[in-house]
């Protein structure tokens, strides 16, 4: 699954239920500056938006006391979102998705390559045998935390349903 399709997981809660297609494209002009049409794909309701709002109230515990509670508590997050961590059996990848005010997002580290290896918590996050393993708590969720609160500033605008 791609970063793009992680994030739209958080995008079809944060949108009571409605799953749109993940487009990174805002918009295309031609050489002389001219809007150039862009299809996509039409939304459709996928998950009861009552579901939607009970999932979202389970994965907003994540940032006050669940695995990503460490990282939002040292960025001093305060916002009520949602979020999720992942890793990999192995650590060699391990994920973050969120959602907050209308912003949904993930991040993820790979130990990419032919024979990708452990990755280990830094700093810097590296590969090698830590025996213990970076997981998505250590070092895929406090670059959310980061980025999100420099993007949003201030008070929170949305609570969790």
């Amino acid at each position: 699954m791609s970063p793009l399709e992680l994030a739209n997981v958080s995008a079809t809660l944060l949108s009571g239920g409605t799953w749109c297609p993940p487009d990174p494209v805002f918009s295309v002009t031609d050489r002389f500056g001219h809007a150039v049409p862009v299809s996509s794909q039409a939304c459709s309701q996928v998950v009861p938006s009552g579901l939607a709002d009970t999932l979202m109230t389970g994965l907003a515990k994540d940032t006050i006391d669940g695995t990503s509670a460490a990282p939002a508590r040292a960025a001093g997050w305060s916002r009520p979102g949602i979020g999720k961590t992942g890793t990999t059996q192995t650590s060699e990848s391990v994920a973050f998705v969120g959602g907050v005010d209308g912003y949904a997002v993930s991040s993820l580290v790979f130990a990419d390559g032919a024979e990708p290896g452990e990755l280990c918590p830094g700093p810097p996050v590296h590969l090698g045998d830590c025996g213990h393993g970076a997981f998505g708590g250590t070092v895929a969720a406090p670059p959310y935390f980061a980025a999100m609160s420099s993007v949003l500033g201030g008070p929170a605008e949305q609570p969790v349903p």
